[in-house]
């Protein structure tokens, strides 16, 4: 039959159920409660230690134990979302809820959400936000207590699943379900057997005692609604640990203890006076740590009833350990809810497990296609090396020659360096371990240069190359062309006179074409034939290779037909201005 243990971490204690059987009919195999060694260097060692202990006391099954976390740092928040799939909203509830908890980077927390009503196109989610570090905190905890929390989860959501199972919610009530810890309360609205609202009171039972050390802060807890031996025992234990005249009397422990039972009973009137519920709330049932005073009189005309159920005998009396059981009781399958603290450690455990198999035999085929590639590679690597032996032979039989067979190379002068090398890269063994074959060729090929580069060296620079003066009929033809390419523009020209004159560097002007032209403009009139002129001018120096253009003089024709005559039309060609291409 399947076991499963529920166990409740707390500030200061712990209480564990084992469970056996099924959710229906679960049956109490084992219990137990105690409290963590306080230790000020080590607060890990000295708690895996008493869990340890008290997993081997009772024969604790390790392989499926969940753990309920204190809620004093969790949020819980309400939210409408458009949407019903809970594949979508896992993926859309981090954004959504980000906006109500400006108190956390969203980043680190874990967000969790229970469905409380769905319609076909919205859903009313009760959010749960709790920080990574404190799941992580948790996690360290049970690995050195030698066991791994299946799941985690938070004090009132285990409180809410006891509850519904031990009968204390009914379909046709209400109830408020308060779990006293330690260091803060956790707090619960039921509705017909439904959770409303959850929140947590930043304040416990034993909120008013200072950490000491266990053997001068032992006693006993009671059940809800008995007085504490930890409250009444804590003051006194601050006292001893406090410095002379700071000390508190018994008086002062019993004020801040009444405090804190009045500020419970504050924040559980208000929580009470804000619950919208559709059945009639009949009362306020409390379990975990004993206050005095707290379950006396009622709260907003509600009566305070212990849980009386799911109760502990440990090593300091009596624990209502109601989280625990809830806890175990999940992991049987049981309960109305069904939180996720680890959801996203463990979101993909179940889908790698069923992809282990089809990723060894993807694994395995990769490893064969790469032996099969490594094969050819190395049958290419190998031709090819036997290619560049030949050629590198070849290379140097041409340019050297072989003594032996009396034949010359074409190099007759080689240098020492180039005959060196090349005595030394000839034949199968190599002495040139740095190069290969090809780079021992590419060595080959910089020595032939760089012996060219000495030879112009030695007759008379390192460039010897002269180069063309610009060319005086390629200017004019660059002029002509313009001409021909905006003979409609320009109107008629008449070309009397062509000259093109080569201009040398000189000064520091660059080598240019001078070209003149002698042209005569026919018009309609004379001003139409200027009009022309001056457009051809400006054509001419908008061309990136002409420097100058002008017309020194104009006149007007005499007889026959109208226009200008413009003698010593003159422009300044660079050529080497000219892209190429252009025209």
């Amino acid at each position: 039959m399947a076991r499963a243990c529920g166990l409740r971490i707390g500030p200061r204690h712990f209480e564990l159920f084992v469970l056996d059987g099924s959710a229906r009919k679960p049956k109490v195999v084992a219990s137990a409660a105690g409290s963590f060694p306080y230790s000020a260097e080590d607060s890990v060692a000295p708690a895996a230690a008493a869990l340890k202990a008290a997993f081997k006391a009772h024969n604790v099954p390790r392989e499926n134990v969940a753990v309920a976390i204190d809620s004093r740092y969790a949020a819980f928040r309400r939210v409408n979302l458009p949407l019903v799939d809970q594949a979508k909203i896992e993926q859309v509830i981090k954004f959504e809820i980000e906006g109500d908890l400006p108190q956390f980077n969203i980043d680190e927390v874990v967000v969790d959400f229970h469905t409380l009503e769905s319609t076909s196109d919205s859903s009313s989610l009760l959010v749960t936000a709790v920080p990574k570090q404190e799941v992580t905190r948790t996690i360290q905890l049970c690995a050195a207590a030698g066991f791994e929390p299946l799941e985690i989860e938070l004090e009132p959501t285990a409180m809410v699943n006891a509850a519904v199972e031990a009968g204390l919610c009914g379909l046709e009530s209400a109830q408020v379900l308060v779990h006293v810890g330690e260091e803060s309360t956790a707090v619960a609205i039921v509705d017909g057997a439904r959770v409303r609202e959850m929140r947590a009171i930043p304040i416990g039972a034993l909120s008013s005692t200072p950490r000491v050390e266990a053997e001068e802060a032992a006693g006993d807890a009671p059940p809800a609604g008995e007085p504490s031996r930890d409250a009444q025992q804590g003051a006194a234990a601050a006292s001893r640990a406090a410095p002379r005249g700071a000390r508190e009397t018994g008086a002062g422990a019993e004020q801040k203890i009444e405090e804190i039972v009045k500020r419970i009973r504050r924040e559980l009137a208000r929580t009470i006076s804000g619950a919208r519920t559709a059945n009639v709330l009949e009362g306020v049932y409390v379990c975990g740590l004993g206050l005095p005073g707290l379950m006396e009189g009622e709260i907003v005309d509600l009566p305070l009833r212990p849980f009386g159920v799911h109760e502990i005998e440990g090593e300091h009396g009596t624990v209502s350990a109601a989280v625990a059981y809830g806890v175990a009781l999940r992991q049987l399958g049981g309960g109305v809810l069904q939180p996720r603290l680890r959801r996203e450690e463990l979101k993909f455990a179940g889908a790698m497990e069923r992809l282990e198999l089809p990723f060894a035999v993807v694994s395995l085929l990769l490893v064969t296609l790469l032996g099969i590639f490594n094969i050819f590679v190395q049958k290419e690597t190998e031709y090819i090396e036997t290619a560049l032996f030949s050629w590198r032979e070849n290379s140097h039989s041409f340019m050297m020659g072989n003594i032996s067979d009396g034949r010359a190379g074409r190099l007759e002068y080689p240098s020492d360096a180039m005959r060196a090398y090349v005595k030394k890269t000839s034949g199968a063994d190599v002495d040139d371990p740095e190069r290969n074959r090809f780079l021992q060729l590419k060595r080959v090929e910089f020595l032939l240069n760089q012996e060219i580069k000495d030879l112009r060296e030695k007759l008379g620079g390192q460039d010897t190359a002269l180069g063309q003066p610009q060319s005086a009929f390629k200017a004019l033809a660059y002029v002509l062309d313009v001409f021909q390419a905006n003979k409609e523009r320009f109107g008629r020209p008449s070309l009397r006179k062509l000259k093109a004159t080569y201009t040398a560097e000189r000064q520091g002007k660059g080598e240019s074409v001078r070209v003149s032209l002698d042209l005569s403009f026919f018009a309609a009139d004379a001003t139409a034939a200027t009009v022309d002129l001056e457009a051809m001018l400006e054509e001419m120096r908008a061309k990136p290779w002409c420097l100058e253009a002008e017309a020194k003089t104009t006149e007007t024709l005499d007889g026959g037909e109208p226009g200008i005559w413009a003698p010593g039309v003159n422009f300044v060609v660079d050529l080497s201005r000219v892209e190429e291409g252009q025209a």
